[in-house]
């Protein structure tokens, strides 16, 4: 694997990402009608609700994710390339910025093995669609890509 440090002036963004086979994704979840959006994507996090030996305090991350997960904006809404794609079933999605503006919800939180912290740069190993995404995400914050 090739590292590297960037050297950037102003904003950086950071998401949390996947492992994949061929580098990272971002987190998804398949959203039935009738669930609630978020919950997938809240595994991320779900190892420091179990890590919390009180109540109380799987209750406060709780919250805390509930919080975030509730203002989320659309940053793409529509067909997505895909393998199991037919010419008579194909996959849509909807992307959405959940923001952390304070950088205080989600910096505390322990992620679950399979994820991590990355920033969100042009040469980043993410699918291509993902790419295009979060650059939107990077360019509507007017951080650096």
């Amino acid at each position: 694997k090739q590292w590297y440090q960037r050297r950037v002036r102003g904003r950086v963004l950071q998401t949390v990402a996947v492992r994949s086979r061929t580098g990272w994704a971002l987190p998804c979840e398949l959203v039935l009608p009738g669930d609630r959006l978020g919950f997938g994507t809240r595994r991320a996090f779900l190892t420091d609700l179990v890590r919390n030996k009180t109540k109380k305090a799987a209750e406060d991350v709780n919250r805390s994710l509930s919080e975030m997960f509730s203002d989320g904006v659309i940053i793409y809404k529509g067909y997505v390339d895909d393998a199991k794609n037919t010419d008579n079933a194909w996959l849509e999605t909807v992307a959405y910025n959940f923001h952390d503006h304070t950088g205080t919800s989600f910096g505390s939180l322990r992620l679950a093995a399979d994820f991590a912290w990355v920033e969100a740069h042009a040469n980043l190993n993410v699918f291509s669609q993902h790419k295009e995404w979060l650059k939107d995400v990077v360019d509507s914050h007017r951080a650096n890509w």
